[in-house]
């Protein structure tokens, strides 16, 4: 085999393996039920990616129903009811994801997001505390989302130690250096 027919082999494969990651495209031996090569999923994923939610509906509805067991369809049905504009219908599929997927980081920031649309704080609140403390602690964004979330629950204190934790985390961050800088001086 020449060289040329081996480096277009390789980087075939490596393209295929970028998308099935950047695109969320289940994979063979993965937790999805997926046959690797159901145009389905693909063609749904491809609707999503082209605002095209109306159309992407129908058939994310028929593949949560033929895979019941499988967060995959869930997590495009709460993208598509977020891109149709029905947030209580996204919050349901949100929770939807996170009782099917063993870790749905996924759904952060979107699904706390929703509860806050649909005027139920107390629920984005603890959502977002999960996605900070529990699923994600080592990325200062769900920390900074977290600080946003406290300071509308009216609890400045909290919000002040989620925004240390943020930029504790991303030292580099002029904007939370910032916020630190000012917090510091603020206090002494």
């Amino acid at each position: 085999m020449s060289r040329t027919r081996v480096r277009t082999l390789l980087l075939g494969a490596l393209l295929l393996a970028y998308a099935a990651v950047v695109f969320r495209v289940p994979a063979r031996g993965a937790a999805s039920k997926f046959d690797p090569l159901d145009r389905r999923p693909h063609r749904v994923e491809s609707l999503i990616v082209g605002a095209r939610y109306a159309e992407a509906l129908p058939l994310a509805l028929e593949l949560r129903r033929n895979f019941p067991n499988d967060p995959e369809p869930a997590f495009w049905l709460a993208t598509i009811q977020r891109g149709l504009g029905r947030t209580g219908a996204e919050v349901e599929a949100w929770e939807d994801y996170a009782r099917l997927s063993p870790e749905p980081l996924d759904a952060c920031p979107a699904w706390p997001e929703a509860y806050t649309r649909i005027g139920r704080g107390d629920r984005a609140l603890a959502i977002y505390e999960r996605c900070a403390v529990t699923l994600d602690p080592r990325d200062p964004a769900r920390w900074a989302d977290l600080a946003d979330a406290y300071t509308r629950a009216g609890r400045p204190q909290a919000a002040v130690e989620a925004l240390r934790r943020a930029a504790a985390l991303d030292p580099d961050n002029p904007a939370l250096q910032n916020w630190k800088a000012n917090v510091n001086g603020a206090t002494q």
